[in-house]
């Protein structure tokens, strides 16, 4: 959720903060144009709309110390067939699909 005065990427780099301990520029950098980012919405609990935004970043070292919030139980680096196993929503793998295919063009 935004906080007061706060756009989506700032709340994004909060949230990342908060629940991973991992620091903007510090452990990653964030590809921060516009056409580089992915929305996703869905229906939780089949009831109520989200919207999320996740920006492509990418980790300085891939052994940086994640720091997990209370709200996750495991982390894990994958590659996008190993993710999309087992993530549970389709939605999701949407979403890595297209994280994906924005990496590959993007990185010639």
């Amino acid at each position: 959720h935004l906080d007061q005065n706060e756009t989506a990427l700032t709340a994004a780099i909060r949230e990342t903060q908060e629940e991973a301990g991992l620091i903007e520029e510090i452990d990653y950098n964030i590809i921060k144009r516009d056409s580089l980012t992915i929305v996703s919405n869905y229906i939780i609990h089949g009831i109520k709309p989200k919207q999320v935004t996740y920006w492509l970043a990418q980790v300085k070292d891939p052994n940086v110390k994640v720091v997990m919030s209370e709200e996750h139980q495991d982390f894990k680096w994958l590659n996008l067939n190993d993710a999309c196993r087992i993530v549970g929503y389709d939605e999701m793998k949407r979403v890595l699909h297209e994280a994906e295919r924005l990496i590959n063009e993007n990185s010639s």
